[in-house]
């Protein structure tokens, strides 16, 4: 707790004098000065070196980590693409497509010829 010095003199005066009266009594160059003492100039954003390097440095680190996860997705979906076509390719039996293994076989079959005579 705080010691508060009082001063209870009988014999000091506590009314100022004339001229500390005077000196007080110009109220604006008086409130010009508290404004001055209690608020702190502020500067733009822009104007203050200190906070716009601040400022582009977050940027520029918000854009790396953007294009990294960018680059990382991208990755990951070459991956699957190549997961799905060696599963597919495994799936049909060899390489090649469904098309292309009905042009490998041979157009006439033996018991195919019955077979369409009969419908003819």
């Amino acid at each position: 707790m705080r010691e508060y010095k009082v001063n209870r003199d009988p014999n000091k005066s506590t009314v100022p004098s004339k001229e500390q009266i005077d000196k007080h009594k110009d109220f604006a160059t008086l409130s010009h000065k508290y404004e001055k003492l209690t608020k702190r100039p502020k500067k733009p954003l822009y104007k203050d070196p200190k906070l716009f390097i601040a400022l582009v440095v977050i940027v520029i680190v918000a854009y790396l980590i953007t294009e990294v996860i960018d680059k990382d997705n991208d990755k990951q979906k070459d991956k699957q693409e190549q997961k799905d076509e060696q599963s597919n390719a495994e799936t049909s039996g060899g390489t090649g497509c469904a098309m292309c293994k009905e042009k490998e076989r041979p157009k006439y079959d033996p018991d195919d010829i019955e077979k369409k005579s009969r419908f003819d």
